[in-house]
């Protein structure tokens, strides 16, 4: 089998832990990331960030698994897809939590995005309530009051708030995931067709 990576972090640690599942079921997989050098502005960060290194796919691979019915192309973001797998054992780098609340905003390419781009307005505002005045990370420098332009560090820092609102994005709800924190918030619109996310027991939906 070849999966195909794609997306920013947070995509391809769901699709980290798909590749992981089919491993586990027994299946050969490798890896297609010719994805990422046809979009420069995208790396594979998961190398950088967890030292994951996955076997490399062909060309031959790659046609060879077209041909077969054997490649596949997903974001599988349920926990459904990975129900043998611990995330925390295979993206282990995040600390104890040192710091209060956090928010996160997603904007950049969500902005007028006919998927992404919700109207979150209320659901900030309604998060307030819970977690008081946070600090804010965002792809957008102009919105930010914490963090940077690095998704790998700014995932490891969110990660180690108490309070957490995340956005309807899975940078966000990794960052939640792997924390250790006592209140974390997460939008129950994650669409603009209205669909939502697969939350675990215990989040808060705003």
């Amino acid at each position: 089998m070849v999966i195909r990576f794609w997306g920013g972090l947070g995509n391809c640690m769901f699709i980290w832990c798909r590749y992981r599942q089919l491993e586990f079921e027994g299946h050969k997989v490798k890896a297609d990331l010719n994805w990422f050098k046809r979009n420069p502005d995208r790396q594979f960060e998961l190398t950088r960030a967890f030292d994951i290194k996955p076997k490399i796919a062909n060309w031959f691979d790659i046609f060879k698994a077209k041909i077969n019915g054997d490649y596949l192309i997903g974001y599988w973001q349920n926990r459904s897809y990975f129900q043998d797998i611990n995330p925390h054992r295979e993206f282990p780098l995040f600390g104890d939590k040192i710091y209060r609340a956090a928010m996160h905003k997603r904007r950049g390419d969500y902005i007028d995005h006919p998927i992404h781009d919700v109207d979150l307005r209320k659901y900030y505002a309604k998060a307030y309530d819970y977690v008081g005045y946070p600090d804010i990370f965002s792809d957008d420098p102009k919105c930010r009051t914490v963090g940077g332009d690095d998704p790998v560090e700014d995932m490891r820092l969110m990660s180690r708030y108490d309070k957490i609102v995340i956005s309807n994005s899975t940078f966000s709800w990794w960052s939640a995931y792997l924390s250790s924190a006592t209140v974390i918030v997460a939008p129950e619109k994650w669409y603009t067709d209205g669909r939502g996310m697969d939350i675990p027991e215990g989040w808060m939906l705003g």
